[in-house]
């Protein structure tokens, strides 16, 4: 049993572990949705953290009434801040004589790891059979995800100008400059133009309209996670900051760019075969015309280019 109740992109760290861990176990995992959405063909069985038991992990009493309603693993390992070890000790209560580790759900700050990679070596130590080079060199060769291709998105680009965190993210009158430049591009120019807002950019969603809505730009508001799977799998391009949705993106074989500003791309760099990576302070236009270079070149030369290293 693995344990990792992270955000999206957090979560989503622990497939190129499970898509291994899974040839030769069985993998009950728990976490949080809509990660669990995407990470359930690797596993025999997903449970949501937020449901009945879970709570009682850091309790100091939590009593056989608290515990899980889940069958009696062979293993547990969780991803898991635990100074006090009050979950290692109440998931040896709830499943007696079973082996448990708890790591940390990254590795130390200041060093040079990828987050997927720390998750698979903490596996492999804790008695899983995954090899964590093997495992990240697969990652970024072929798509770790699947999803049904949706024929009327085919020929779509899809922008996402949300993320996590305020202080990831670029301006709005970058992104309206970004997808007016697509626009006028004669390789996009017939391309669908679809902007997809979760819910923390709802609020955003009138300005965006005002400005976009007459420039033939179709907008998404918090698509369920079929429907995400579908247009993402399906679009000929994406393009988003450091998020959850961008690593969504990514481990489907969707080209993908990924724009960071503060965080650190060698622990977050997105795992997929078609990732082009772009790291600046601010939007500008500058960055705007690279973007657009950088895509056009991508789909209409593809390369044989190595990935960029992880390990």
């Amino acid at each position: 049993m693995i344990i990792r109740p992270g955000a999206l992109g957090d979560t989503l760290m622990l497939a190129p572990s499970l898509a291994q861990v899974r040839l030769s176990e069985q993998v009950l995992f728990v976490g949080r949705y809509p990660a669990i959405d995407f990470l359930k063909v690797y596993t025999e069985e997903c449970f949501n953290y937020e449901g009945p038991g879970w709570h009682g992990l850091f309790m100091e009493e939590p009593g056989e009434k608290i515990k899980p309603l889940i069958a009696k693993p062979s293993l547990v390992v969780a991803f898991l801040r635990d100074p006090e070890h009050r979950a290692a000790e109440n998931l040896k209560l709830f499943f007696p004589g079973i082996p448990v580790h708890i790591f940390p759900p990254f590795p130390p700050e200041g060093e040079k790891k990828h987050v997927a990679l720390y998750l698979a070596e903490c596996l492999q130590r804790a008695g899983c059979r995954v090899n964590p080079t093997e495992a990240l060199e697969k990652a970024v060769t072929v798509p770790l995800l699947e999803a049904k291709s949706t024929p009327s998105l085919k020929s779509s680009v899809v922008f996402h100008p949300g993320s996590g965190g305020k202080d990831k993210n670029y301006s709005l009158d970058f992104w309206v400059e970004l997808i007016m430049a697509f626009s006028e591009n004669r390789l996009f120019s017939t391309k669908k133009k679809l902007l997809l807002l979760g819910p923390a950019e709802g609020s955003a969603y009138p300005l965006l309209k005002e400005k976009l809505g007459r420039k033939g730009v179709e907008f998404l508001l918090s698509p369920e996670s079929e429907t995400l799977l579908s247009l993402l799998g399906s679009a000929t391009l994406y393009i988003g900051h450091d998020s959850g949705i961008t690593h969504l993106s990514a481990m489907l074989g969707t080209l993908t760019v990924a724009l960071f500003r503060n965080t650190n791309v060698f622990r977050w760099r997105p795992l997929g075969p078609s990732v082009i990576v772009l790291q600046k302070q601010e939007g500008s236009g500058s960055l705007v015309r690279e973007i657009v270079a950088k895509a056009r070149r991508s789909l209409s030369e593809p390369t044989n280019a190595p990935p960029a290293c992880l390990t």
